[in-house]
């Protein structure tokens, strides 16, 4: 028998592995690289004023870094953008009926030429007729004002810090040598009961372009005149003298 040189283990089977990279620690990775600023100095390379856009040559490493952006990236702002309003739009935006202290209010008013009754919800002006809400254009309508010398219906102020407030008239009286209403501000109670007045009566001198005309029943009307049947004399003695 011929003696080898070989020995035992060299006739071990090998193994087979794949090498799996040992994964690098969070830490120790590098960071991801910095954008250049458009702004800084010539150490960085500037980023191209349109890199898909630009009719202009590539730009030389070489030359100096551009400070200013082309300004057609950034156009001036214009005050022209934003479109002017209309006549109709500044009308409707200034109407009396729409002011939220007025909201739910039923104004008599004027619609080329007729009396109808309208109300704000929302800012949206409606019309009642028969019990039914109607859609009006409020650019057709007007307040119904009252009139200085003879009109004791409900109203209502339509502007200025009493806003909102229901008024009844009491007497007229000159100012300005034209004719302005003295009311007294009632408080609703029903569509069938007298309007009741503070202790003391609250009372001031209006111009009758501020009030409107207010829808109301005829128990009210007939209730409210009674309640003011003796301010309505004082006022009068008063406006006489």
């Amino acid at each position: 028998m011929t003696r080898s040189n070989l020995q035992l283990y060299d006739f071990r089977p090998t193994k087979l592995e794949y090498y799996t990279p040992y994964p690098c620690p969070r830490q120790f990775l590098a960071p991801p690289p910095e954008i250049p600023s458009t702004s800084g100095s010539g150490s960085r390379t500037p980023l191209p004023a349109s890199p898909l856009t630009s009719s202009t040559p590539a730009w030389d490493p070489s030359s100096q870094t551009p400070s200013v952006l082309p300004a057609t990236l950034f156009p001036p702002a214009s005050s022209s953008t934003l479109p002017e309003p209309n006549d109709q739009t500044a009308q409707v935006s200034r109407h009396p009926f729409l002011s939220q202290r007025l909201s739910g209010v039923k104004f008599k008013a004027l619609a080329d030429g007729k009396l109808i009754t309208v109300y704000t919800d929302n800012g949206t002006l409606w019309q009642l007729h028969n019990k039914r809400a109607l859609y009006i254009d409020i650019t057709k309508v007007h307040p119904k004002h009252p009139n200085p010398t003879r009109d004791n219906g409900l109203c209502v102020v339509m502007e200025g810090e009493h806003c909102g407030k229901y008024v009844r008239r009491l007497y007229f009286q000159k100012s300005g040598g034209e004719n302005h209403m003295r009311v007294v501000v009632v408080l609703r109670k029903g569509a069938k009961e007298a309007n009741e007045i503070g202790s003391p009566p609250e009372i001031h001198v209006f111009a009758p372009g501020i009030l409107c005309m207010c829808d109301e029943t005829a128990d009210e009307r007939k209730g409210s005149d009674r309640l003011l049947e003796d301010l309505r004399k004082a006022a009068a003695a008063e406006g006489r003298r």
